[in-house]
């Protein structure tokens, strides 16, 4: 699906939006991949944990029993799922590692259906859920160099430490690919704070940011919605509303980040030896 032509590199980025069936994987799995053939997208974002429930807002042990190895069930359907529609794609899955540790991870496709590397989320919160529970803290923030360009990957809380954004930039990152499972319960939710925090950490950063949530509810917190595609002047690409179930896909040309780097010159006048 993708194109070049001179001086240009354009791909179709699509972010998928989707409420997930508590206890029925298979549903989901299956959604995903009807969701992922209607984007026709060159690369495509899932939401954070997409194929479960997001059992992480409450403590029960027998919820372990959802991890699996980078080359289980989910990842293996969904490399089946890029292989046939020519899809590169990031799959967020509940991982079970070698060394006996579980993570809250995510998975980079290759269209050939190989697996490119594997994110683990790195900042893990205890806010309203029981991430730290269920997950060790990744130590590593990859940008993986890619037929499509330079992608890294930050998985919901993440995206609140600029330093993280500052890390996959300074690898060369031209596009960076965020699940998220944002929602609202009592009031709370970051509903206020979401177009300023992803088009301000593309502005600053000068990237493509694709930013998939979850969309319906579990229990007492409702998904929010607004996946988007923002471009590295802070502009909005594409997005929708909080209750979609679908996907958001704009064309980028990521050219456009070395001009729009070249045209307001935010890296070279930093001062790191004052930082």
């Amino acid at each position: 699906m993708t194109h070049e032509t001179t001086g240009r590199r354009r791909l179709r980025v699509s972010a998928i939006q989707m409420a997930s069936q508590a206890g029925d994987k298979n549903a989901n799995l299956a959604k995903a991949e009807r969701l992922i053939e209607d984007a026709g997208a060159d690369l495509a974002v899932l939401p954070e944990l997409f194929a479960t429930e997001f059992f992480a807002a409450t403590k029960d042990a027998r919820f372990f029993d959802y991890a699996e190895k980078a080359d289980g069930e989910i990842v293996t359907r969904m490399a089946q799922v890029a292989r046939r529609t020519g899809t590169m794609l990031v799959v967020p899955f509940f991982e079970y590692a070698a060394s006996g540790e579980y993570y809250n991870s995510a998975a980079l496709i290759d269209a050939t259906g190989s697996t490119l590397g594997v994110y683990r989320k790195t900042h893990i919160p205890f806010t309203r859920t029981y991430e730290k529970y269920y997950f060790t803290p990744g130590d590593a923030l990859p940008v993986f160099d890619t037929p499509l360009g330079r992608i890294g990957i930050l998985i919901c809380y993440d995206r609140w430490f600029p330093e993280a954004w500052a890390k996959l930039r300074d690898a060369g990152a031209e596009i960076v690919c965020v699940p998220i499972a944002s929602w609202r319960i009592d009031g709370a939710s970051e509903a206020p704070f979401w177009d300023a925090l992803h088009t301000l950490r593309a502005r600053e950063n000068l990237l493509f940011v694709a930013a998939a949530n979850r969309t319906g509810s579990d229990g007492d917190f409702a998904y929010i919605g607004n996946s988007l595609l923002v471009g590295p002047a802070g502009n909005f690409l594409a997005r929708c509303d909080e209750s979609l179930e679908g996907n958001v896909t704009a064309e980028i040309d990521l050219e456009d980040v070395r001009r729009i780097r070249g045209a307001w010159p935010l890296l070279r006048d930093r001062r790191p030896d004052l930082y």
